[in-house]
């Protein structure tokens, strides 16, 4: 398909320009000047596509014009046709992308203007898979460039040592798509929280998160992006409205950065089958190994304190857990530490509390689930219980009655 071009014609020959004007201008868009000076007044303000020169102009100005224009670094590309006797277009220094002989008849004219037209519409065309060409390279550069951010996270994430160290890790990958949002890690029942502010996660972002980390894989509200894995919730909170094909691409990458996150923390965590084998949860280490382990955290002041010996081995429960533990307090002012030290406690204690330290837990529980019982204390007991046995120390309680004569061995008042 052609396209109607835009033209000038520069002429002050009144006789060719009544000949031709009714075809010009049906053809094309035309606007007539009849001086060179004419003309370069409307360059400054508007571009043809062609011009058509006339080279009768008086005092050579239409020669001067198509020098001008060739050595202009803004209009050199544009198209000249040099119209004029046989004599005019012989003449040395002529530089014309084409040329018309007067006289000119109105079909030789048709048939130009038609050939011109053909020529620009393939230029256009050329243009238009050129421009798709690049946008697609830089389409394609971009995305490349952004799944390079997630690569980046899974290779280095490899050396992180702590749940601290791959959320802050996640967040400056957030940071590199210039996105705004937070990573929420659930670990042992606790939430740890990083944003790309650098700021305690907003009371509305917490309740956003925890309303929708059980409602699906990936919910998208407003602006906002939620991806949930079991033990990690990346948010983001400055979705990209005007760039379809950019939002497309966060989607997939923050979807693959969430997964890559929750490799690493499961990795760090025992599955339910090896949570149950002893040999896997219990580790044996010596206090040296200890003291090292947990290097934040005082044991020659707490066992002494407790009257317990210095010194002695002992057997570490989950020592990766042990492990996050001791980055969390190292990163805790001391106040925060001993409140999180005293929940520790409570919590794993809950089991053999009064039914006055439990009741609150179950009326929260009431809220999620429905009206449900409070468990008996003898089966909360049980159940702590149950997980432990195999104990290292146990076994070798057991093992030591076995040998023993069963009348001196120590029983309780309730046996």
């Amino acid at each position: 398909m052609t396209i109607k071009l835009f033209v000038f014609l520069v002429s002050d020959d009144e006789n060719f320009i009544a000949q031709h004007k009714a075809l010009l201008s049906r053809e094309t868009d035309l606007n007539v000047h009849r001086s060179a000076a004419d003309c370069r007044n409307a360059l400054s303000s508007r571009r043809p596509d062609l011009i058509l020169l006339d080279a009768g102009l008086p005092d050579d100005d239409a020669f001067k014009l198509n020098r001008e224009l060739r050595d202009d670094f803004d209009l050199a590309d544009l198209y000249q046709v040099l119209i004029g006797t046989a004599d005019d277009l012989a003449r040395d220094g002529v530089e014309a992308d084409d040329l018309l002989v007067k006289p000119v008849h109105e079909p030789v004219l048709r048939h130009k203007l038609a050939l011109l037209g053909r020529i620009f519409s393939e230029k256009a065309a050329v243009r238009d898979q050129m421009a798709y060409a690049q946008n697609v390279a830089f389409t394609s550069m971009s995305a490349m460039g952004e799944l390079g951010v997630v690569m980046q996270f899974l290779s280095k994430s490899f050396g992180c040592h702590n749940i601290q160290s791959v959320a802050a890790l996640a967040i400056e990958s957030l940071r590199q798509y210039e996105l705004l949002g937070a990573v929420y890690i659930v670990w042992e029942g606790d939430g740890i929280a990083q944003t790309t502010e650098g700021t305690a996660l907003p009371e509305s972002q917490r309740s956003l998160i925890e309303q929708r980390r059980t409602l699906g894989r990936i919910l998208e509200i407003d602006r906002n992006l939620v991806v949930n894995f079991d033990h990690v919730t990346v948010l983001v909170s400055n979705l990209p409205e005007d760039d379809a094909q950019r939002l497309g691409r966060i989607r997939d990458n923050i979807a693959t950065l969430a997964e890559g996150i929750e490799s690493r923390i499961a990795g760090k965590q025992l599955t339910p089958e090896q949570a149950r084998d002893p040999s896997l949860r219990l580790k044996p280490m010596n206090y040296e190994a200890l003291k090292a382990l947990v290097s934040n955290f005082d044991f020659d002041t707490f066992y002494k304190a407790m009257g317990l010996p210095i010194g002695q081995d002992v057997y570490v429960l989950d020592d990766g857990n042990v492990r996050e533990r001791n980055a969390i307090l190292g990163e805790l002012p001391l106040a925060d530490a001993k409140v999180l030290l005293q929940w520790d406690l409570l919590r794993g204690a809950q089991p053999y509390l009064t039914p006055e330290f439990i009741e609150p837990s179950m009326e929260f529980s009431r809220v999620l689930y429905g009206n449900i019982d409070t468990p008996k204390r003898e089966k909360l007991v049980a159940n702590s219980i149950k997980p432990r046995l195999g104990h290292a120390e146990e076994q070798g309680r057991c093992r030591s009655a076995d040998r023993a004569d069963p009348r001196r061995i120590p029983r309780t008042p309730t046996e």
